[in-house]
């Protein structure tokens, strides 16, 4: 199994598919087998990176109270370097999407481009999590079944079927079945989040915001409000808005394929193919 060695310890990743690179980070309680049928989607054009944060899934290297999502986006690089990667693009959900805007921040050299989905920072005047998310979350954090099954009706979207929300339950609670629940390494995930606040860009490579519009954990402001400080930054010639009417929280899990078309589609209109570094594994 793929592994990198860090000071904190191990963390996983692994490779699949060939073509320009691209680093999927995934948020809290998931794990790098978390993104259904998304990663497979993708491989048909890239070199798909998987990774799991420290503290979660595989990863031996753990989460201390002190820890930043700026250290999530030093692990980041290790992988990337490890894996003679040197340029890519970055696909953040959620707590990923913090990890993804830190890590283009410390390497502008070396992140391509940004997905930034259903993501929020510090600082920007609106509710980071839903009121329904912030209450549920907090009333459901002792028992593991119920926390997931809450957790999968509030990251589908509202116009989900049932067999759509049982299959986003299923895929979280095989992750307890496998990698066990650990309730204080979400709760230092979340302190990381709650402090993490929007980089000062000098410049940044071409971004695309993706957010769901019935998103049900993350509110889709914060979306909105990511990209008019992005763009009071002065970055408005490379940002990019898409809206998905029925998404919720779990994009890539749930519209695997339509989400990989506006990827596809915000990268061709954004960078030139002769310009890109081609990898395969």
């Amino acid at each position: 199994m793929p592994f990198v060695d860090t000071k904190r310890g191990k963390i996983y990743f692994r490779l699949r598919g060939q073509g320009p690179a691209i680093l999927l980070l995934h948020g809290i309680e998931r794990t790098s087998d978390n993104w259904g049928s998304f990663p497979k989607e993708l491989a048909k054009e890239h070199t798909v990176i998987v990774m799991d944060h420290r503290g979660s899934g595989q990863s031996s290297a753990q989460m201390k109270w002190s820890d930043r999502i700026e250290d999530l986006a030093e692990d980041a690089a290790i992988v990337m370097q490890e894996s003679q990667i040197t340029t890519y693009g970055v696909f953040g959900l959620s707590l990923g999407g913090m990890v993804a805007l830190a890590l283009a921040h410390k390497f502008p050299q070396r992140v391509e481009y940004l997905v930034v989905a259903n993501t929020s920072v510090k600082g920007l005047g609106c509710m980071r999590l839903t009121p329904t998310a912030t209450l549920l979350t907090m009333g459901t954090h002792l028992t593991p079944w119920l926390n997931t099954a809450v957790i999968a009706i509030l990251c589908s979207a509202k116009s989900s079927s049932w067999n759509q929300r049982i299959a986003l339950w299923q895929d979280l609670q095989s992750k307890i079945r496998r990698f066990g629940w650990e309730r204080e390494t979400t709760t230092k995930y979340l302190l990381a989040a709650l402090r993490f606040e929007l980089p000062e860009f000098k410049s940044i490579c071409p971004t695309l915001l993706l957010t769901g519009a019935e998103d049900r954990f993350v509110s889709p402001q914060n979306t909105h409000k990511i990209l008019k400080t992005l763009q009071e930054q002065g970055h408005r010639h490379c940002l990019s808005l898409v809206t998905l009417e029925r998404g919720g929280h779990e994009l890539g899990f749930e519209h695997s394929k339509l989400v990989h078309e506006k990827v596809e589609q915000f990268i061709g209109s954004n960078l030139h193919p002769l310009n890109r570094q081609k990898y395969s594994i």
